[in-house]
């Protein structure tokens, strides 16, 4: 992923052109790294989205709503302070390097114009969010505070002076040819072309830096040292080429498509022609700031929800992983069990051949008159017992072995059931995209009395969460339901009798409902319905996945079974290979 200083280039400019003048509206901080910043000129109304996550950091443009924290977070409410009706003076990167510095005049308590400024830092795990006083150039404070203890290079808290992260690179901006020939001839050991662009010149990624050596025809991986005059010569050509569009703002921004999964893999403020030798295809779009939003939403949407249920998904995987050992140990006893009937046929026998029994022996042979053929067999004996005292202790174990079966099967039939409710409800953690969605899982699993509310916690008001809804083809609603408690809503207060309900065979899954309106439904509606489901379930991935299919009026809740568990009955099954891309094109909302 190329979130490089070429990309910020191009970013910086195209926010200077669409905020630079407008006034701060509204500041929220959706995340703990995270900010929106509603900016208004005339005529527009903008959300600057600015991301300091380790793992996705980004900053851009964005049209989506996010939901808000009750109370603001403290730098939330600094910023809002310094910021609030502020106007935008100016935007600009720091030489070549992924910062960006967003400059706003405001007004203070006194009511005297002050400019603060805004450092927005993309730099991996060391992403930051700064608000920087630029008459003393002293941080007020930041959105990662970063003491001594965390790094000894730099630090950024309140009170200190902002300063740049040292490096050694060297800004293309200000590169000679000279300068150029003379660090790849002081270049000490062997170092792949495009790897030695990255590590010496700044704003360059590793894609960046290919697609340099692709443009100057050169082999990527061939040691620098080892190019002819006439190599270097075509390599500077293609940095002065690539410094003239910088300099000359004639960007081109785009996304790399893997042609066979339809994935972005990559985007830049310039082609990155290198991918065009394999499987990739280069969309190009107008706007810097739509290509980072097309390709970070859904990424940042996945990473954040990773985040968010982490403790829940460990929680669920140990209960789950606890219930497997739980059933080979009750199954390895129920298997011992089944033998309760040889010990019965033991204690008959010694009481058949008393007579030739006495005490002190350890084993006697005699004929099993229960067997087929009546074979001898040999039955042990308790040398401390009395022949009878033996007998007693066979019927004595052949009671306690029939008393276990029944309770084995109880707790096993138990366990099961257990196991599969809670294999539904990580499938509908693993699939769910809202936050919303996963506190009601959340509710679920404390009512059910799966897992401990916690003391300090205060009793929530149950979150509404809508279910999903698709239409097919032929204009039959589909509904789907994002979790337990959806499922038992949709299935059996929602739904009507005559409404067809689709779940996937043995794979944990949601409840799908189709309205049928009292009407018989095609193979073709059956076919969109069950592709939902399959999506909608661990198996999505999967080809022939199986979904059963049969009426409402087929399926009924035990009593006391756990939400979302229900038992069917005279249901068809039909194999389908589902496609994003399909269920997509019915998705209503």
């Amino acid at each position: 992923m190329a979130y490089d200083g070429i990309l910020m280039s191009g970013l910086a400019d195209e926010l200077k052109k669409k905020l630079v003048g407008g006034r701060i509206d509204k500041i929220h901080q959706p995340e703990a790294d995270a900010l929106v910043v509603h900016v208004k000129a005339p005529g527009l109304k903008s959300k600057l989205y600015i991301s300091a996550n380790s793992n996705l950091p980004h900053i851009t443009l964005i049209d989506r709503k996010m939901d808000n924290p009750l109370k603001a977070p403290m730098f939330c409410m600094l910023l809002r302070k310094h910021l609030s009706g502020g106007r935008i003076l100016d935007i600009r990167q720091h030489a070549l390097e992924r910062v960006i510095h967003i400059d706003v005049e405001a007004r203070n308590e006194l009511g005297d114009l002050t400019t603060k400024q805004i450092v927005v830092e993309i730099m991996g795990k060391h992403s930051n969010i700064i608000l920087v006083d630029t008459e003393e150039n002293t941080i007020l404070d930041s959105i990662k505070r970063i003491p001594f203890s965390v790094s000894r290079i730099r630090q950024i808290l309140p009170g200190l002076r902002y300063e740049y992260l040292p490096t050694d690179k060297k800004n293309l901006y200000e590169a000679t040819r000279e300068e150029f020939l003379a660090m790849v001839q002081q270049t000490a050991k062997a170092t792949q072309t495009f790897k030695w662009l990255y590590m010496n010149y700044q704003g360059f990624s590793p894609a960046a830096s290919r697609s340099l050596c692709f443009e100057a025809d050169i082999e990527e991986s061939v040691d620098i040292t080892a190019l002819t005059p006439k190599e270097l010569g075509k390599l500077w050509d293609a940095l002065q080429d690539l410094k003239s569009t910088l300099e000359n703002k004639t960007y081109d921004p785009v996304l790399v498509k893997e042609i066979s999964t339809g994935k972005y893999v990559d985007l830049s403020s310039f082609p990155l022609q290198h991918y065009l030798a394999n499987d990739f295809d280069i969309v190009h779009n107008d706007s810097m700031a739509a290509v980072i939003s097309e390709y970070y939403e859904k990424k940042d949407q996945v990473n954040r929800m990773l985040h968010k249920t982490q403790n829940l998904r460990k929680f669920l995987s140990q209960r789950i992983d606890r219930l497997l050992n739980k059933l080979q140990k009750l199954k390895e006893e129920q298997l011992y069990a089944e033998n309760a009937g040889e010990s019965k046929v033991y204690g008959e026998l010694i009481l058949a051949n008393l007579y030739q029994l006495e005490k002190g022996m350890h084993e006697v042979k005699v004929l099993n008159y229960y067997e087929e053929g009546s074979p001898e067999i040999a039955v042990r004996l308790d040398s401390r017992l009395t022949p009878s005292e033996n007998a007693q202790k066979y019927f004595k174990k052949y009671n306690k072995l029939k008393t276990a079966q029944d309770k084995l099967a109880s707790q096993i039939e138990e366990a099961e059931a257990d196991l599969v409710y809670l294999e539904q409800v990580q499938t509908a953690v693993e699939l769910s995209s809202d936050p919303n969605n996963i506190e009601e899982i959340r509710q679920e699993l404390v009512e059910a009395g799966v897992m401990k509310k916690k003391h300090q916690q205060k009793t929530k008001k149950r979150i509404k969460v809508d279910h999903l809804t698709y239409m097919s083809s032929e204009g039959f609603e589909i509904l789907v339901g994002k979790n337990n408690l959806q499922n038992d809503y949709l299935t059996l207060k929602l739904a009507s009798n005559k409404d067809m309900w689709l779940h996937t065979k043995i794979i944990p899954g949601s409840h799908v409902i189709v309205r049928t309106k009292g009407q018989d439904l095609s193979e073709q509606t059956i076919y969109e319905a069950a592709c939902i489901a399959a999506w909608h379930s661990k198996g999505r991935l999967s080809g022939q996945v199986p979904v059963d299919y049969t009426l409402v009026k087929n399926v009924s809740k035990p009593n006391g079974a756990k939400p979302g568990m229900v038992i069917y009955l005279t249901n068809q099954t039909v194999y389908v290979t589902p496609d994003e891309d399909d269920i997509n094109s019915m998705r209503v909302k």
